[in-house]
């Protein structure tokens, strides 16, 4: 499902379609509501979805909820982004990190 946002809020349901079968690169966030790190890079995802809409889709997961995909891509920390290009992992970062990080891997994956 799709909220205002643009960020598509992805559970086991609608992962495959959403990420691994999407034709543009796909960003998704692993997070729970608990996490302060994911509170701490929540306002730099918002910046950076309206800098690379149309081009990079943006997906989060509830790692709790969602405990058979987080498994299956060896979610251990929080908040943790992986970052797809025709369904394959092409990297990860693991905490919060910079807007200028963040940046920086988004415009790999677009290359």
């Amino acid at each position: 499902m799709d909220n205002n946002s643009g960020l598509i809020v992805l559970n086991e349901t609608n992962f495959h379609k959403e990420v691994i079968e999407s034709a543009q690169p796909v960003l998704v966030e692993f997070v729970t509501e608990w996490s302060g790190a994911c509170q701490i890079i929540a306002p730099i995802m918002k910046q950076l979805m309206e800098e690379f809409k149309g081009m990079v889709k943006f997906c989060c997961v509830d790692a709790e909820k969602n405990e058979g995909i987080a498994e299956q891509y060896g979610i251990r920390d929080l908040p943790t982004l992986l970052f797809f290009r025709k369904g394959e992992v092409e990297d990860h970062i693991v905490g919060a990190v910079s807007k200028r990080v963040l940046t920086g891997k988004l415009n790999s994956l677009l290359q």
